[in-house]
């Protein structure tokens, strides 16, 4: 159990570590938990809605791929103009010494609708919103009410972070072994220490039981009085509690020590004998894209190009363009001479081919459009787009030349080989190439939610926005432009009479690998010494440092005039994203 802010804590916790998320935040302007920095006393419910999206945006990190996050979330309605709310007889904890105002767009008395409205920001963030769960209780709390029907019902929603995830429906079957249904009876139960509303263990059993196994971590982001880490060691499961008010902790803390010692001891063993968790999204994201390759450049994709084209006209080429002893020598290997030699019907019927022959060389694909390296900058969109432009199409048979030569050399200095020393050979080079390229997804994903994160500086004094570029004029009447793009990645430039005049480079390094972080860095001087050439004063590096010496890879881009945390700009939180939006607002004139 951890006592802090949830968003702080989550940020030190390893991506992929638990198994499902069992919790129920605190309510828009239903209860007032006297403690600095809690939820649910928003003006706004947006507000409090954006709050906990940021909070479960870190959940879904912390989540394995197969994970699952079960939401309990109550509805308010508006205060009618009222600031506090007296105790109630049958209900003394809704006292309220104050209360949000009715927000802009609602009426007094409205139900806000709050359960639902966060369900679909969770789902527009990036979650799967898989069931809405009705937790009827039957024991319901009376209401003062004369003019609605008294409620007696809550939203729980399940939500994964996967199209597939782990649930076993056998765990908790219903009558006769029916699938369990979408509405649970289940009483409310009060815990004696807690003067605040808490979960029945029957509830959080089910989720529990459900989306995780024996052995695995379950979290709680709200933890209260500890219900959810009660019922996950009773299930023989770790738990993680984060609780911002040290006087829940320690009620939590007594609860779980009343389960005995043989619990305590079984739960330390499990977690103190757990490994690290070995994320699973890169090799899955690799295997995906070697599934591509091999539909377009490895050896599946050659043979269909070669029954497309026809052996003559290949044989026909083979005996123009490659020297006679090489071919003989792949033919006295039982190997066709496509398997190491490119020719132009092939490359003309299947341009991704040409990925095919580079990587036989050991080329990666950024070496081949390198002008600095080799220079083969069409033929590289050419395999990538599939399409050899009308351009350069009359210098491919000169193009399958220059590849020939180095591959005739490899034959011979190869002298035995057979059809698998060819794919291991292709395989070597294709590894690196789909690592980088995961990287540059990566890369784009963070500079999109950095640029949308800035965005939100600015959209309010938008006059044109489009999807990478916003035009925003201040109150003091300055005008700037604020652009995505690839070098800097996001830029600011002001807009005076004569153009643009550039104020503000971003380098965004959204990677998470600590070794290669330096490297990162490295890249982010270089483009930043481009940028002063350029004439940004201000040039920005956002990059994952968590676990790092901050202070070496500060020195490690001099031309860095700031340094900020990707994932607290990414999230909107923390101290490096105040820190950022203050600057921000500061170099266009407008107060933070």
């Amino acid at each position: 159990m951890v006592t802090g802010d949830a968003l702080d804590v989550l940020a030190g916790i390893p991506s992929g570590l638990v198994r499902t998320v069992v919790t129920s935040p605190p309510y828009w302007s239903l209860r007032d938990y006297s403690t600095p920095g809690q939820l649910g006393l928003e003006d706004d419910p947006d507000e409090y809605v954006a709050s906990l999206v940021r909070i479960f945006d870190e959940v879904r990190r912390v989540l394995t791929k197969d994970g699952s996050l079960w939401l309990n979330i109550g509805d308010s309605y508006t205060s009618g103009g009222r600031t506090w709310r007296a105790p109630d007889k049958k209900n003394p904890i809704r006292v309220m010494t104050t209360r949000p105002p009715t927000p802009k767009g609602l009426k007094p008395k409205e139900l806000v609708g709050i359960p639902w409205r966060l369900a679909f920001a969770l789902q527009a963030s990036g979650w799967y919103l898989r069931s809405d769960v009705i937790w009827r209780k039957p024991n319901a709390m009376p209401e003062s009410v004369r003019d609605r029907p008294t409620r007696s019902h809550e939203y729980l929603f399940l939500l994964t972070k996967s199209e597939r995830y782990h649930y076993d429906r056998t765990a908790v079957p219903e009558v006769n072994g029916r699938n369990l249904r979408t509405v649970w009876d289940i009483n409310t139960q009060a815990f004696p220490e807690a003067h605040f509303a808490t979960f029945p263990p029957g509830l959080v059993d089910r989720c529990i039981r459900t989306t995780s196994e024996p052995g695995d971590i379950v979290l709680d982001p709200f933890l209260g009085s500890g219900t959810v880490a009660e019922v996950a060691i009773q299930n023989r499961r770790a738990f993680i509690g984060i609780e911002l008010n040290p006087e829940y902790v320690e009620i939590a803390r007594q609860r779980i020590s009343r389960l005995g010692g043989g619990w305590i001891n079984g739960w330390k063993k499990l977690t103190d004998l757990r490994f690290a968790p070995i994320p699973s999204d890169k090799p899955i994201d690799l295997y995906e894209a070697l599934i591509s390759a091999r539909r377009l450049q490895l050896q599946p994709a050659l043979g269909r190009a070669v029954s497309g084209v026809g052996a003559t006209t290949i044989d026909e080429e083979f005996r123009r363009l490659v020297p006679a002893d090489a071919l003989d020598h792949v033919a006295s290997l039982g190997l066709r001479g496509e398997r190491v030699f490119p020719v132009p019907s092939i490359l003309e019927h299947a341009p991704p081919l040409i990925g095919y022959y580079r990587m036989l060389l050991g080329i990666s694909k950024k070496d081949f459009g390198d002008a600095n390296k080799l220079g083969y900058g069409p033929w590289k969109n050419a395999e990538e787009s599939g399409v050899i432009s009308a351009r350069i199409l009359p210098d491919l048979p000169r193009f399958c030349e220059a590849f020939i030569k180095p591959l005739a050399d490899l034959v011979f200095a190869m002298d035995v080989f057979d059809d698998r020393d060819l794919s291991d050979l292709t395989l070597l080079t294709l590894g690196p190439t789909l690592q980088g390229a995961r990287n540059n997804v990566i890369g784009r994903v963070a500079s999109k939610k950095v640029f949308a994160a800035i965005r939100t500086l600015v959209s309010r004094y938008a006059t044109f926005d489009s999807k990478r570029l916003v035009r925003f004029e201040t109150p003091a009447g300055r005008s700037f432009a604020l652009v995505e793009g690839t070098d800097p990645d996001v830029r600011l430039d002001a807009t005076v009479s004569g153009g643009e005049m550039p104020i503000i480079a971003i380098e965004i390094k959204g990677g998470e690998d600590a070794s290669n972080a330096h490297n990162r860095a490295g890249e982010a001087e270089k483009s930043h010494l481009k940028a002063r050439q350029q004439g940004f004063d201000h040039r920005w590096t956002i990059m994952v440092m968590r676990g790092l010496d901050r202070q070496r890879l500060s020195e490690e881009t001099p031309s860095s005039t700031r340094l900020f945390e990707a994932t607290n700009v990414m999230s909107q939180t923390g101290a490096d994203w105040d820190s950022l939006r203050r600057g921000f607002l500061e170099i266009i004139g407008e107060s933070s």
